[in-house]
């Protein structure tokens, strides 16, 4: 099961974009506006079919409050939440919910890109709190004609590593384990999603 995208919460869009190109050499580009969330991106490639999403608030929304991804709770730019692609998703509610009954709310959504290829996603919701959730969520992109990654050039950017830590780290390996995600373990510490990227700029952290 692949990583599909890693979220990177910032205050503050055009000042997310600025720090990510300085700490890798690449400049993501802006993506669009989560017109029911209250929240803007900017996407980057990270690999085949993932990709690493810079969300801010949307200051021009009507929704000013319970955005998702812990975008309320933010002070300064953290990973709060990771996701995974499936085309199994149906079967990944009931671990969800049985691990927090606030998980696991299915979601579709669909849009034509500018260069008219249509892109539709079904998705379990992640929450608006807590600000780190270890709990990954998953999109089903089986019925759209392309990946949103399709759509970005290959800057150099991969993934080197993923860190997790919790201070119940049983809790979220067991989870993982109840999803079919290998390959991961997390240790005992402060919430924390990290990601180490190769880049341009060499070996680069993100947490």
């Amino acid at each position: 099961m692949n990583i599909d995208h890693i979220v990177w919460a910032v205050p503050d869009i055009d000042e997310g974009i600025t720090l990510f190109q300085q700490k890798t050499g690449v400049t993501p580009i802006f993506g669009g506006h989560h017109t029911t969330q209250g929240t803007q991106n900017a996407l980057i490639k990270i690999g085949p079919a993932s990709y690493f999403e810079i969300l801010a608030p949307d200051t021009d929304s009507p929704i000013q409050s319970n955005r998702w991804m812990g975008i309320d709770l933010i002070q300064s730019p953290r990973i709060t939440r990771w996701a995974f692609s499936t085309t199994q998703i149906e079967q990944k509610v009931e671990a969800l919910q049985q691990y927090d009954v606030n998980l696991g709310q299915l979601s579709a959504g669909q849009r034509k890109t500018t260069t008219g290829d249509l892109i539709k996603w079904k998705m379990t919701l992640p929450h608006h709190s807590p600000l780190i959730d270890l709990a990954p969520f998953f999109i089903d992109w089986s019925e759209s004609a392309i990946h949103p990654t399709d759509q970005l050039a290959d800057e150099g950017l991969s993934i080197e590593r993923i860190e997790l830590s919790h201070s119940e780290p049983s809790r979220i390996n067991t989870l993982l384990e109840a999803l079919n995600i290998d390959g991961y373990q997390t240790s005992t510490g402060s919430y924390k999603i990290g990601i180490v990227l190769n880049t341009p700029n060499g070996l680069v952290t993100f947490s």
